[in-house]
């Protein structure tokens, strides 16, 4: 999609499909999971992702126990078969149930200013650093270590 109409998402990083639209209280909320809770069939596996798009929301420990008990289907945190998407924002929830695929993210990296002009495809896998002006950035040392930006062992300045 990037590839055929790349000038589509030049001001756009995150696409996240709604389909329902809640008041931020817990019974509007449940009542909406409870629309959506037939598109996860008993024996797909699931995970629900809370995103707070706002300062004084509820908590979330509290919601999440609320609304999984409304969903009939072996949880797995790691490769979930769908998501259930729930953002809160001040006076409204967005909810979503999603396969991991329907949400489209792009960060904003200098192969994609080059493929809005046409020049190049994305790369297979991304670089390891995403500042133009650091294309020779060493990666870190092992676990736990920082990107240092700069040139690469062997690489002159």
């Amino acid at each position: 999609m990037v590839a055929a109409s790349p000038k589509r998402f030049r001001t756009t990083c995150k696409w996240v499909p709604i389909d329902v639209w809640t008041a931020a209280d817990l019974e509007a909320i449940r009542g909406g999971v409870a629309q959506l809770q037939n598109r996860i069939a008993p024996t797909e596996r699931w995970r629900m992702t809370v995103e707070k798009r706002a300062e004084r929301t509820m908590p979330t420990p509290a919601l999440i126990a609320s609304l999984a008990e409304l969903i009939p289907a072996p949880v797995d945190l790691a490769h979930p078969a769908k998501i259930l998407m729930v953002q809160l924002f001040t006076d409204w929830t967005a909810l979503s149930v999603l396969a991991p695929s329907d949400v489209f993210s792009i960060v904003p990296v200098p192969w994609l200013a080059r493929a809005l002009k046409g020049a190049v495809e994305a790369p297979p896998a991304p670089p390891l650093c995403y500042r133009e002006s650091h294309a020779g950035c060493a990666p870190p040392a092992g676990p736990g270590s920082r990107l240092e930006h700069g040139p690469a062992a062997g690489q002159d300045r």
